[in-house]
């Protein structure tokens, strides 16, 4: 091992480095360095015989800039991401384009298409989320970069946040109203998402109201997604349906208002518990429970206070549990039993229509 002298590209100390290798840490401050750039910070010679009034100071700071991008693409390929991130600050610090050279780069390797492939195998993963800093990071000013962490965003500050940066990023863009509409859209799907934290805002209100009544379809989505996600789900229903319906009220234009007034006027008789358990509301189990509420506690007056004290507790109970796993297994091993002993005693389990 070759040692030449080098000087720390961020405190200035003298050291010592191994030419052989592309990256070290200074012994005197602990920062990172380019071997090649700290060896060129030292490479400084005075001429004129010790004669310093005068003298001649050459000073050779050129960094290959192509050397960097291909170290960091190694550095990235193996997953060394520590690594590539020295050369890729020494990219964006040495190189006028640099952060359009990084963004190429990573298009080229797909880091965008390691965090997506991540994000489906297991969502909110060391992985992810060590790929998604990487493209926050260096590749800030690339639209789909931040379409695909909108995916990953749940509550209604981050969704917000981050989709005012694709829509500032978007009014640059020729196909800005694609853009629009793509945050536009997610922002309806996530009002309507059961499994995202709970909030008493609506970020569907983010819309501008010009918006949606210029675009007839976003009118239809947010109808549609009311039916299907609040009157048809049984883990909204109770509590919620006024809530939502007031929001839709202040965006629809009236046609579409009178819609949401006409759903509102559907009863839904919805397994509450039974279907956060099972994952739906037509599966074998909820049928058979469904036909037991119908055909046996309906038929009493004691069976119908049941029914109604249960539709008043269980969306609660969902709504504040039902991402616990403890409380859907707690349950699923009553509903099981129950389900099993209704079925050994005749009770169908085929499609049911309330």
């Amino acid at each position: 091992m070759g040692l030449v002298p080098a000087k720390c590209t961020q405190c200035g100390a003298n050291i010592e480095v191994d030419e052989t290798r592309e990256a070290g840490i200074c012994q005197y401050c602990g920062t990172a360095f380019i071997t090649e750039k700290a060896i060129c910070n030292y490479n400084v010679t005075v001429v004129n015989n010790n004669d310093f009034n005068g003298a001649v100071v050459n000073v050779n700071n050129s960094v290959d800039i192509d050397a960097l991008i291909n170290s960091a693409r190694k550095e990235l390929v193996l997953r060394n991401f520590e690594n590539a991130n020295i050369y890729l600050d020494e990219i964006r610090k040495n190189c006028e384009d640099g952060t359009q050279r990084i963004s190429q780069l990573f298009s080229e390797i797909g880091v965008l298409q390691w965090a997506e492939e991540a994000w489906r195998d297991s969502e909110l993963s060391l992985k992810t989320k060590t790929l998604m800093d990487e493209l926050k990071t260096y590749d800030s000013q690339n639209i789909e970069v931040w379409l695909f962490i909108l995916q990953t965003t749940r509550s209604n500050e981050e969704i917000k946040s981050v989709g005012d940066k694709i829509l500032t990023l978007a009014s640059e863009c020729e196909n800005a109203e694609y853009y629009k509409r793509k945050v536009y859209t997610y922002y309806i799907e996530m009002e309507f998402n059961d499994k995202r934290p709970y909030s008493s805002g609506h970020i569907m209100e983010e819309i501008p109201k010009d918006f949606i009544a210029a675009n007839r379809d976003i009118q239809d989505l947010i109808v549609d997604s009311f039916r299907k996600n609040i009157i048809e789900s049984s883990i909204y229903y109770v509590g919620y349906r006024e809530r939502y319906a007031d929001a839709c009220s202040r965006l629809l234009p009236p046609e579409k208002n009178a819609q949401i007034q006409q759903l509102m006027q559907v009863k839904h008789k919805g397994c509450y518990i039974a279907t956060c358990v099972y994952g739906s509301y037509d599966c074998r189990e909820v049928w058979t429970l469904r036909r037991f509420r119908d055909t046996v506690l309906d038929a009493t007056w004691f069976g119908r206070l049941f029914i109604k004290i249960y539709y008043q507790i269980s969306p609660v109970l969902v709504e504040r549990y039902r991402n616990k796993k403890w409380f859907r297994m707690f349950w699923k091993t009553i509903l099981d039993r129950m389900v099993a002993k209704l079925n050994s005693r005749g009770l169908e389990d085929t499609e049911y229509f309330d």
